[in-house]
């Protein structure tokens, strides 16, 4: 992902078809996951979803790149429920063996997958990801064995929650009050000196390794001892009270 907190993807190529534009008049409530019973590319996904009437809004690869091809605006065609569908962010996941291996999905995709998850849950505001309730499968919405060992009581199920829910509290944790400077107040003190009045306002009191002077008086003091027309100390600067 280019951006967890703005959802922007590694790639987006965005499907002109088989989806539906808005959304009803519905809220994101829920992300639904899916396995692609295959191990598909952003690219492949696109073209099989040009002639396969079903979309989803992400689809995340073996290696953890991540591509969009439904507008999260827009209605993905993938729960197999049409009121589930305006209400929700469809992944696609894609798997790194086939059925003789049980559909495995590789470590790089469980994990992306799930902070992508964390991440969507985190932009619509949906609260810390939980299981059965604002991350859902799409077997609890159609008779399919779809998401495979992501879905509840499966092999990779618990990882991808665990993570999801790490990485969520990580995207939403408050940034310390010391983290977060005042550049304005930064960016004055570098001209002017750190000084205050007893009344807390800015004395200028300049800077000891300018003699004393603030930034602009010993570039004044520079330019006159070079003598630069126009440059020079016209009067000194007085305290504020």
């Amino acid at each position: 992902m280019k951006s967890w907190k703005t959802l922007t993807p590694d790639v987006t190529q965005l499907v002109p078809v088989h989806f539906s534009p808005g959304r009803g008049g519905n809220r994101v409530s829920m992300v639904v996951i899916h396995h692609n019973a295959g191990n598909l590319s952003v690219e492949e996904c696109y073209r099989t979803w040009l002639t396969r009437e079903a979309s989803a809004h992400f689809q995340v690869e073996s290696s953890g790149r991540v591509g969009q091809l439904v507008k999260l605006s827009d209605t993905a065609w993938h729960a197999g429920d049409w009121g589930i569908n305006t209400r929700s962010i469809g992944i696609e996941i894609a798997n790194c063996a086939g059925a003789a291996e049980g559909w495995p999905v590789s470590d790089a995709a469980v994990v992306t997958a799930a902070r992508l998850t964390a991440a969507i849950c985190a932009y619509f505001k949906l609260g810390e990801p939980k299981s059965g309730v604002n991350v859902r499968y799409h077997s609890d919405f159609y008779s399919t064995a779809c998401p495979g060992q992501l879905a509840p009581g499966k092999p990779l199920n618990k990882k991808f929650m665990a993570e999801a829910k790490r990485f969520y509290r990580e995207l939403t944790m408050p940034e310390p009050k010391h983290l977060r400077p005042d550049y304005g107040k930064l960016a004055f003190e570098q001209l002017a000196g750190y000084g205050r009045t007893p009344q807390g306002k800015p004395s200028f009191s300049g800077w000891e390794q300018l003699g004393g002077h603030t930034v602009v008086d010993a570039l004044a003091i520079i330019g006159q001892t070079l003598g630069i027309p126009g440059f020079g100390l016209k009067t000194a600067r007085k305290s504020e009270k």
